[in-house]
């Protein structure tokens, strides 16, 4: 077992060291992978996006489209992790642990956090505009979208953050999850199951939220967003998902596994 634990430790301190020597010797790599997070993102919102509607138009009723958005938005993950992709919310997760452990300094961290954040951000612009301009959508981007992305910018604050708490504790315990297995169809498996679970709450994942936001925003020609309500989304769901992830699984799993104890991951 404490070989095993050793193990998951290595393969974040790794992963921290590598991204770390990326950003530092070539910047605008380190952001093209974080563009590509979000492009990828993007495409699997999208794609949610468009079998919810569809769902709910064939049977109305039983309103069956947010159980069938949340089953295929896993895949967001699943194509981010096996394409070495960048994204802020487990990096959150990945930093604050090595952070705890003394591996990077802060101020290396926050390059890369920042860095990492911007190139989402760029990245959900880019590819949102490239899907609803190529025609993709058609007509109309549906109620289903539209509705979800209304709802999301109508919550106070500390729902946002408590949502943004438990979004972000779903998504970094898919990555560990996946990083402890070996076989590729059980790393794909468990990543868009897990995942299912933030989607189908509905939770506040601030990264998610820049593909969904943008895809919206170009749909209906930049009508019917609250700059506020944008803002105050935007940075309480940041907050709450670097608790999620950084404190509630990075920070705690490094203090699980300190100390001679047999008992480990």
């Amino acid at each position: 077992m404490a070989a095993e634990s050793q193990s998951l430790m290595n393969k974040l301190e790794q992963a921290v060291l590598k991204k770390v020597d990326l950003a530092d010797k070539s910047p605008s790599r380190y952001f093209v992978r974080a563009m590509l997070a979000t492009a990828f993102l993007t495409l699997a919102t999208n794609m949610a996006f468009m079998v919810g509607e569809k769902v709910n138009h064939v049977d109305p009723t039983h309103s069956l489209g947010k159980l069938m958005y949340a089953l295929f938005f896993g895949w967001a993950l699943v194509m981010i992790l096996f394409m070495n992709s960048e994204l802020f919310t487990s990096n959150a997760m990945y930093f604050s642990a090595k952070l705890t452990r003394k591996v990077v300094k802060p101020s290396k961290a926050a390059k890369v956090l920042v860095l990492c954040y911007i190139g989402n951000f760029v990245g959900a612009i880019a590819m949102s505009a490239l899907i609803v301009y190529s025609g993709t959508w058609g007509e109309s981007i549906g109620e289903f979208a539209t509705s979800a992305v209304a709802a999301k910018l109508a919550k106070p604050p500390m729902d946002i953050f408590l949502q943004g708490i438990i979004a972000n504790f779903v998504v970094n315990t898919a990555v560990i999850v996946s990083l402890n297995l070996k076989d590729d169809m059980a790393k794909v498996t468990s990543l868009v199951f897990i995942v299912f679970i933030f989607a189908l709450f509905g939770s506040e994942h601030v990264i998610a939220n820049f593909s969904a936001f943008s895809t919206v925003f170009f749909a209906n020609n930049f009508a019917g967003f609250d700059l506020m309500a944008l803002l105050s989304n935007f940075l309480f769901a940041t907050l709450g998902n670097i608790v999620g992830g950084g404190l509630l699984i990075g920070v705690v799993y490094v203090w699980l596994n300190k100390g001679d104890f047999k008992y480990k991951d």
